[in-house]
């Protein structure tokens, strides 16, 4: 379950670029929920659960159409679809909740082309990047 925060005095920077111009909706910025174990039922119809150790996940980023950080992750992705393998580093902080979280050793996976811009109604554009890991004291938070 996560919550949700105001995006006000907050920071999403990637490698080494402030992110801005974000959507209006409610999930403009969404961290993954913390996994902390596995539980599986075994032939013997007994449950048996195991620390995942995965501390990494997918970072949702909703943008305006109009916002310039647009430009920034499509130069990026335009960089893969030619071979070229991009990792992002960064960092969100939210000083009014006290939110840190280091972003490490992440790849965008996923983007909207550019050329759904200008067709009809603008819409938001939203790019998800797989990170390696997400260290920091956040409780699967939600920002808009």
């Amino acid at each position: 379950m996560s919550n949700n925060f105001s995006l006000e005095n907050s920071t999403l920077t990637l490698n080494g670029t402030v992110i801005t111009g974000f959507s209006d909706d409610t999930d403009a910025l969404a961290f993954p929920d913390i996994i902390l174990a596995q539980v599986k039922r075994g032939a013997d119809g007994k449950m048996t659960g195991s620390s995942t150790g995965d501390k990494g996940g997918e970072l949702e980023i909703k943008l305006l159409a109009t916002s310039n950080s647009v430009i920034f992750l499509s130069s990026i992705a335009e960089q893969q679809k030619n071979g070229a393998v991009v990792n992002f580093n960064g960092s969100f902080v939210n000083s009014l909740t006290n939110v840190s979280v280091t972003l490490t050793n992440g790849l965008l996976t996923q983007y909207p082309p550019m050329s759904s811009l200008g067709k009809g109604e603008t819409k938001n554009m939203v790019y998800i990047i797989n990170f390696e890991r997400i260290d920091g004291n956040y409780e699967a938070a939600t920002f808009g």
